[in-house]
């Protein structure tokens, strides 16, 4: 079933976890970041971070 096509405000809560979770990694590298991390830094929850990605990999990917 193909996913429902994406908000404006749907887009800006994806760009802002990409944009915290690029700016820990660029800190503290891959490892070093968690997901707990990325969610304080873009103010966002689990739930948000797992509708847009499948797991940390994918977030990785996207940065």
């Amino acid at each position: 079933m193909p996913k429902e096509p994406m908000t404006e405000r749907g887009r800006q809560t994806r760009a802002r976890i990409v944009e915290a979770a690029a700016a820990l990694v660029a800190e503290r590298g891959v490892e070093g970041t968690g997901i707990d991390h990325v969610l304080a830094a873009a103010r966002a929850s689990k739930s948000q971070l797992y509708h847009y990605f499948t797991d940390k990999d994918d977030l990785i990917r996207a940065v």
